[in-house]
């Protein structure tokens, strides 16, 4: 599984983010849009990372993977920042020998890049990453590929070659040939020089010869990358003996290391012209003390990190905050480093040192008044890895809830107060919901407070109903509805919360979404038990979309089957004869006809349930009831019509009680009557239904009509036309099918009939 941690940057055609696999740990992930990327361009990016595998001055590709929308490419992850961090300190003068071995890799690795070629075109300071191996003492250049691959003309080479010479020229005097506050300004004074004037700045004559030669502004005169590197700047006695100890010393130890079997040495690493110190990098990053901390935790195993060496982080941040400190943004990438360590530690006691200094982190960050201090806590926030640290960290195989929560509501509480930003709201939002998964009451209850919060904000309702809210939050209603009320009332006071915030269009939809779970969730008979809080809700919340006249109307409707209800368990026996049956269906059907002009919405489904359930009522309650029902156009032909038009997912088995009462009433007095009617292509419709309890109730129902047949000659040649007009019209093979599968012993449970006795119905 790979673990988006935080984005390292965007560009005109894609981003790229610092992931995390186990398999191969932390990397880079470059994003491209797919409808900016050709095949030829795939072919090349796949060329340069075949090409290069053993040269370490141009970024790794791993592998590519191509999604619906964009391309990805696993890379190299680069831990020392890139050539622009030095460009922008003019205090800082690298040594000579440090900037000529600096060159000479960058060299190298265009000149590897352009002899498969490939032209980079978007070559600046930015892209010239600098990484130190772990534990090796040496730094690499690592040229970054391009947004876009190109197979160019040579001729089109030379375009690198100047850029290059226009970054070491920024890198030496930290400022450019030529500068402007816009491009268009600063292409038109390009435009008008003849020639780039040798700043004050470079001493060394023939330095200034070779950066000369690459800058010259006719590109058949300006030389190339091995031309560069044949220069006397690299191949002269005084450029050969302008090496360091250290250089020397880590050359031989490459050797030595390569010796012992280090397979990750290059023949670069064992030429001391080529080595950069990690020393003098220090010098130019100027690493404080917390930068120290965090690079022995990054150079560490991660199950020898201890839990004394994150507690100081919260009084070093402190301290780092306090002081105009202007490179901020690099404690802060050193701290998500940090941080991001954890993904695979298992010590209980480091986890939670570490999430307590989150909490403490936190709990600044609320305090701060500062606009500069909030940026920063708002920065180290943002990265994500902190996060995910909280949120999805396991140990031996269980969730680490208890003590995640604290430092996960801090941090929420931060972003609460202030803003949530885009990134780290699609990792909280994710792990939010991954919370309502942990079978965790208190922890559930908090994460709903949660997302009941982000819920307010109409812009976040698709990514919350796509991350399946809806379905995680019904699952919460069954689970604690009986043991922890607190979880029930925070449930619903985020789907209200939902609701509130969708417009119309995406009201109805969480309506539709909401009675679609409650479904779902009804197939297993134990949830039974709060599909009432699921209707009543879900009504409760569409009733708030209608106009008074209609709310008024649903109400009046109910009141109506209340009261047939009430009339007819009130009155004896006797009373029952002259009560009067038509009317009454006469008033359900005027409301089951009303909930077939349009869409059916789900109060309206409410009333066709309510209705169907008078219905049986009112036929269980005197056999009189009977004829009046099957009257042509009558209730019975408007309860089929209704069923007829209700989408699968929308029947209950309340829909199909009015048919079993008529059933259990008469038997084969109706049967005919019921056919003709229709009852069997409504039974062969529920039997696609996903619902146990609907599924149970329509075999049921067949099998009283076929245990209505009696024995004598005449009813078996009924039956056996009973049976061809099953097979005819598919409710033979459906209950094969249906009384086939794993659930066949809750059929043999809750019916009185069973498989065995429907084939011997059917073939006597």
């Amino acid at each position: 599984m790979i673990v988006p941690v935080r984005p390292l940057g965007r560009g005109a055609f894609g981003s790229v983010y610092l992931a995390y696999k186990r398999e191969m740990e932390f990397f880079a992930a470059k994003l491209i849009q797919k409808k900016k990327f050709e095949q030829k361009e795939l072919d090349a990016a796949v060329e340069l990372g075949r090409d290069f595998s053993q040269c370490p001055f141009i970024l790794k590709y791993y592998s590519r993977a191509i999604g619906t929308t964009c391309i990805i490419f696993p890379m190299e992850y680069s831990n020392f920042k890139t050539l622009d961090i030095i460009a922008k300190k003019p205090h800082i003068t690298l040594p000579s020998y440090t900037l000529r071995a600096l060159m000479k890799q960058t060299f190298e690795g265009m000149r590897l890049f352009h002899s498969s070629g490939l032209v980079h075109r978007d070559i600046k300071d930015d892209n010239i990453l600098l990484n130190s191996p772990l534990r090796s003492g040496r730094v690499h250049v690592k040229i970054q590929g391009p947004e876009l691959f190109q197979f160019p003309s040579i001729s089109t080479q030379k375009v690198d070659i100047f850029a290059l010479a226009i970054v070491f020229y920024h890198i030496i005097t930290h400022k450019y040939p030529v500068y402007s506050p816009s491009f268009e300004e600063q292409q038109m004074k390009m435009n008008r020089l003849k020639c780039i004037n040798r700043p004050q700045e470079i001493k060394n004559n023939i330095l200034w010869d070779l950066l000369s030669k690459m800058l010259e502004f006719d590109p058949d005169k300006r030389i190339s990358a091995l031309q560069a590197l044949q220069h006397p700047y690299f191949t002269s006695p005084e450029a050969l003996a302008d090496i360091s100890k250290e250089q020397q010393d880590l050359a031989q130890q490459a050797q030595y290391s390569q010796h012992l079997g280090d397979l990750s040495i290059t023949e670069y690493d064992k030429q001391s012209t080529f080595v950069v110190a990690e020393s003098n990098c220090n010098q130019v990053l100027q690493l404080g003390i917390i930068d120290k901390l965090m690079n022995i935790l990054i150079e560490y195993p991660v199950n020898q990190i201890y839990p004394h060496y994150y507690y100081p982080i919260y009084f070093l941040v402190l301290k780092e905050i306090i002081i105009d400190n202007q490179d901020s943004h690099h404690l802060v990438e050193k701290i998500h480093i940090l941080y991001d360590k954890l993904h695979n530690c298992d010590i209980l006691a480091t986890i939670f040192r570490a999430q307590h200094s989150i909490q403490l982190l936190s709990r600044e960050g609320l305090m701060t008044r500062g606009q500069k201090e909030r940026e920063f806590f708002m920065n180290l926030f943002n990265g994500g890895g902190l996060a995910l640290t909280v949120h999805i960290q396991q140990v031996n195989g269980k969730k680490f809830c208890d003590s995640n929560s604290e430092g996960a509501i801090g941090f929420m509480l931060l972003f609460m107060k202030h803003s949530l930003p885009e990134y780290f709201k699609d990792v909280i939002i994710k792990h939010l919901l991954e919370i309502l998964t942990y079978n965790d009451d208190h922890l559930s209850q908090n994460a709903l407070a949660f997302l009941s919060v982000i819920a307010e904000q109409e812009e976040n309702y698709e990514q919350l109903i796509a991350g399946g809210i809806i379905e995680k939050t019904i699952k919460l209603i069954l689970n604690s509805i009986y043991e922890e009320r607190g979880v029930v009332d925070a449930a619903q006071s985020l789907l209200n919360e939902l609701f509130e915030s969708g417009r119309n269009q995406q009201r109805m939809e969480l309506i539709v979404e909401l009675a679609k779970q409650g479904i779902l969730s009804n197939m297993d008979d134990i949830n039974e038990r709060f599909i009432v809080i699921i209707d009543k809700l879900v009504v409760w919340l569409e009733l708030g979309l209608m106009s008074e006249e209609k709310r008024v109307k649903f109400h009046d409707n109910q009141r109506i089957f209340k009261d047939i209800k009430d009339k007819i368990l009130r009155k004896q026996d006797s009373q029952l004869e002259q009560f009067n049956y038509k009317e009454a269906f006469a008033q359900i059907q005027a409301i089951f006809h009303e909930t077939q002009q349009g869409t059916i919405k789900f109060n309206e489904l409410m009333l066709i349930k309510g209705g169907c359930n008078t219905v049986k009522l009112l036929l269980k309650s005197n056999i009189a009831a009977i004829p009046v029902a099957l009257e042509g156009g009558g209730i019975i032909d408007e309860v089929i019509s209704v069923i007829m038009k209700l989408q699968i997912e929308e029947v209950r088995e309340i829909h199909l009680v009015p048919f079993e009462a008529l059933i259990e009433a008469v038997g084969n007095d109706c049967i005919e009557s019921l056919k003709g009617k229709g009852i069997l292509t409504i039974l062969r419709k529920v039997l696609d239904s996903k619902l146990q309890t609907v599924l149970v109730q329509a075999i049921e129902i067949i099998f009283r009509i076929i245990s209505s047949q009696t024995p004598n000659e005449k009813d078996q040649r009924q039956t056996h036309t009973l049976l061809s007009t099953f097979e005819q019209n598919g409710i033979s093979a459906k209950l094969i099918e249906i009384l086939n599968i794993d659930n066949f012993e809750i059929f043999e449970k809750e019916s009185p009939y069973s498989f065995e006795n429907y084939y011997r119905k059917l073939r006597r």
